[in-house]
């Protein structure tokens, strides 16, 4: 398992709603603010992956500012990345190039804060503890629940 922490930053998105909702909020094929979270992913995936990328997404949600995607990195089209090919080619533990991304709003845009790829289990939850809010996580969790 790899994390890398970069930051990056993007213009505001079309609304404040990132900001300020209380609701998880899904972020859609063509939804703006998704497309605003994966090309900030994107030029980091591409170093890492040694070549453009393009995303398989499995989630993709904001939450009182925070954002969350999970993708499966592939080729332009679709094609395979082969991980011998890519910065973690002598890497001994990895379960695939799944990766996941935290992202936070502030100050009118969207940084990328971390992103692990490869995770052998879920990395990511190590992200719910401090102000990360777990709905972000689980959707039908109260946020002061479990704790």
């Amino acid at each position: 398992m790899i994390a890398g922490a970069l930051a990056l930053v993007t213009p505001a998105p079309p609304s404040a709603f990132a900001a300020s909702s209380e609701l998880v909020r899904d972020l859609l094929p063509g939804d703006p603010e998704r497309r605003i979270l994966l090309d900030l992913l994107r030029p980091v995936m591409e170093i890492e992956m040694r070549g453009p990328v393009e995303f398989r997404v499995g989630t993709a949600r904001i939450l009182k500012g925070w954002g969350l995607v999970q993708v499966e990195p592939q080729r332009p089209g679709g094609g395979r990345i082969h991980r011998r090919k890519t910065v973690y080619a002598d890497e001994p533990i990895m379960d695939g190039l799944t990766t996941d991304a935290l992202f936070r709003f502030r100050a009118g845009r969207w940084h990328l804060i971390t992103h692990v790829v490869g995770p052998t289990d879920a990395a990511s939850s190590n992200w719910i503890f401090g102000a990360v809010p777990k709905r972000l996580f689980m959707p039908g969790v109260a946020d002061g629940e479990g704790e």
